[in-house]
Formats: C-alpha cells, structure tokens, sequence
C-alpha cells in the first residue's frame, strides 16, 4: 500500500467522526430517544469543546458617514486615491499637498 501523503489527514477525519457521534447521542438525548445522565451530557460538552471550536457572538458598532465625492476637498480626495484613510479630515491633512494621480 502506498505511503499516505497527509498522516494529520486521517486525524482530522477521526476527529470528525467523533465529534459527529458524540452529536448523535446528544440530539438523541434531546430528542427523548436515549437517557443521559447529567454526567454524560457534561462530559459530551466537555469533549465536543475540545473537538469543536465554540462559536461565540460578536458585536460590532460602527458609525459609516458618507459624502458625495464632489462634496470633498481635493486633499481629501488624493489622501484616498494614495491609499490614505478614507475618513480623513482636512484638519488631519494639514497643508499637504495632493500628489499626482496619473
């Protein structure tokens, strides 16, 4: 037989299908198919955490404040056109310059 070429490959697999029983108890479990004592279902979680990266909510807040391009300076218009920030005041700019945009 032929050498595999990725032995972390078949790991990952076994993990998977693990991961996937212990899921089958549990929603058995839910499901009023099978009885679990408490000991059971905290040790299910504990190995499904281990096994399965636990998703957590994120929030995120931000402020978008949008301007018509001809309502921005120049400055402002070849900071964003070099890469700059695009929420870059005048007042931040300074006096510079806006470079050549070719």
């Amino acid at each position: 037989m032929a050498a595999r070429l990725n032995r972390r490959h078949q790991d990952d697999v076994r993990k998977k299908i693990q991961s996937n029983r212990i899921l089958e108890e549990l929603t058995k479990h839910v499901d009023g198919k099978r009885e679990m004592t408490s000991t059971q279902v905290r040790a299910a979680e504990i190995l499904l955490n281990k096994s399965i990266p636990n998703l957590q909510s994120t929030e995120v807040t931000a402020t978008v404040e949008y301007a018509e391009p001809r309502e921005l300076s120049d400055a402002i218009l070849a900071n964003i056109a070099t890469g700059g920030s695009a929420g870059a005041s005048d007042q931040a700019l300074g006096s510079v310059e806006p470079s050549s945009v070719h």
